[in-house]
């Protein structure tokens, strides 16, 4: 799909939003605190799959009946991060695709402007935005809507801007770097688990137009999964890196990743 038609497609989903806000039950709330810490519940260990291809193409491979989650890489000043434009990012993808953005936008004080306000040298603050029940019409791979529409909860959060730091003069601080990802990481596992979210969407986060580094995203994002509070919270951990080979590689290597065999029965329970 090329740039026009993703510009047409983003108009078109926001006026479907129009017609058909009242009937909706989707909302969004902003954290600004850690999420309180719960139990595992129990020894399981979730399936962690990492591939190669588009978040929102992974819906069709799991059950609309399945409460499923999406780590949305925010723009931390622009709600959507300008998606309209057409422009080939995995936050544009996720609102020329669903009805997210009027929600994002509805924030703009107490998230983006507040944000404008603390920049903290592009690392931003600790802040994310949890949508609940946010509508899927359809993904960036075809112009076709969805021929059964389906909801997800998204948390919206931002990665410290790397590249920005360097085009200001400022030298990033690897430890305080991996302070800030880790922290977001978790409270983006946390509040997908205490929503009872079962099986999450993740990915390169901040590795791409962020300039962050993938081995230590791939570290921070390993770190928390291995905490005792997830165990028996997911059935399936996607990573879907789209258009960034080396990400993959290292995320593939870093994670432990489920076995194929495991991973043909695990993904066969999630459709059931």
């Amino acid at each position: 799909m090329d740039s026009k038609a993703k510009r047409l497609l983003a108009h078109h989903v926001i006026n479907i939003y129009q017609v058909q806000m009242r009937q909706l039950e989707q909302s969004t709330m902003l954290v600004t605190a850690t999420p309180g810490q719960t139990v595992g519940r129990g020894m399981l260990l979730p399936t962690i799959i990492v591939e190669q291809r588009a978040p929102l193409s992974r819906l069709k491979t799991i059950s609309s009946d399945v409460k499923t989650g999406i780590m949305n890489f925010a723009n931390p000043l622009v709600p959507g991060g300008d998606f309209q434009s057409g422009i080939d990012a995995s936050e544009a993808a996720l609102c020329r695709n669903t009805f997210l953005y009027p929600e994002l936008k509805q924030m703009w004080r107490k998230y983006y402007y507040y944000n404008i306000q603390h920049l903290n040298d592009y690392y931003f603050v600790d802040r994310l935005l949890y949508s609940q029940k946010i509508k899927v019409l359809g993904d960036d791979e075809s112009l076709k809507f969805l021929d059964h529409f389906r909801y997800i909860d998204v948390v919206s959060v931002a990665a410290p801007n790397v590249r920005a730091m360097f085009c200001n003069g400022i030298k990033p601080d690897k430890q305080l770097l991996y302070q800030h990802i880790y922290r977001r990481i978790l409270w983006t596992l946390r509040l997908f688990k205490n929503h009872q979210v079962r099986v999450v969407i993740l990915g390169d986060f901040g590795c791409q137009r962020s300039g962050n580094d993938p081995a230590l995203v791939a570290q921070a994002f390993s770190q928390a999964l291995k905490r005792q509070e997830f165990r028996g919270a997911f059935t399936t951990v996607y990573f879907d890196i789209n258009q960034n080979a080396r990400a993959y590689h290292i995320f593939k290597e870093t994670l432990p990743v489920t076995p194929p065999q495991q991973t043909i029965k695990s993904s066969t329970a999630v459709l059931q």
